[in-house]
Order: structure tokens, then sequence, then C-alpha cells
């Protein structure tokens, strides 16, 4: 999905996402667990489609994960191939502005809390009101070396 960057500050970015279509699972499982036990179920959904997908995971609470990847923009709800695993959903995602912070190397759910936790007291403070779960977008596959791993939290602003 095309982004575009709307503001550049010191520790985040602040991004225009358009609207798209995702692949996603919700699951009662904590984040890591969700990872693992349904992220190979997306991939294959999007094998034919998208090989480059990234990962999004969601946190939705201590045990609720809702994991998903975008489908290039060509697709819209109709046109997207339908999934033949039932776990899966076609979800519509509006457009949207986010506050984006890179990261590398491994992510737990520790570091994701402290970026999260910095990230909303700076959007405060620059009076972007932050709102909805966070967000990690996972750029490489779990099998990747700590030291080339790309990610970034993500949080929905007005």
């Amino acid at each position: 999905v095309p982004m575009a960057v709307v503001e550049r500050r010191v520790s985040y970015e602040v991004r225009s996402i358009p609207a798209h279509v995702v692949a996603r699972i919700d699951v009662s499982l904590p984040w890591d667990e969700a990872r693992s036990e349904y992220e190979g179920v997306l991939r294959s959904y999007m094998a034919p489609i998208d090989t480059r997908a990234s990962l999004v995971r969601e946190l939705k609470g201590s045990n609720a994960t809702a994991l998903w990847m975008a489908l290039p923009t060509q697709y819209d709800g109709g046109s997207a191939p339908r999934p033949q695993n039932p776990l899966i959903r076609l979800v519509d995602m509006p457009e949207r502005r986010m506050a984006v912070v890179p990261l590398v190397g491994w992510v737990g759910q520790d570091r994701i809390a402290k970026v999260e936790e910095e990230l909303r007291g700076q959007l405060s403070g620059d009076r972007y009101v932050p709102f909805g779960s966070t967000r990690l977008v996972e750029y490489s596959p779990g099998w990747a070396p700590g030291f080339v791993r790309r990610s970034e939290v993500m949080i929905s602003i007005h």
C-alpha cells in the first residue's frame, strides 16, 4: 500500500495511508503466539497475489490479536480472490493518517509498549490525537536474523 509522508518529526513520521483491502485473521491468542500460529495461513493466501506482503499485528488486548496483510491496491473488496480458509476475512480499511516509528532488530511486547508510550506522549505534545490499537508492521520474514529485521510501530491519529 503506497504511503505518503505528510510530516517528519524528530522521532516519528506522519503518513497518509489510502483506503485498501486486507486479508485478516482475528485470534484469541497473545501477540507472539498469534504470529507463530497464523502467519503461515495468511502467507498461503497471499502467495499467488503478492509474496512481498508485510505482516501487520494489531494488539487488541493481552489475549487478542489481529493479523493481516494488505492486498495490492488494484484489488477492492469485490475483486480480491476469495479466501478458501474460513479464518481469513477480507476487510476494507479506510483512509487514515498514522504516526510511524521505524525499528530495527527483534521486537517484543516490552519494546512495543515502551515505543507506544513514548509515541503517544509525543503525539499529545504535538497536538495530535492518537486513537485505536497499536500496530506492528513487520517487513522482514520471521526467519531473518535480528540485525536485518525491519519493522514499524504505527498508531492512528486525528
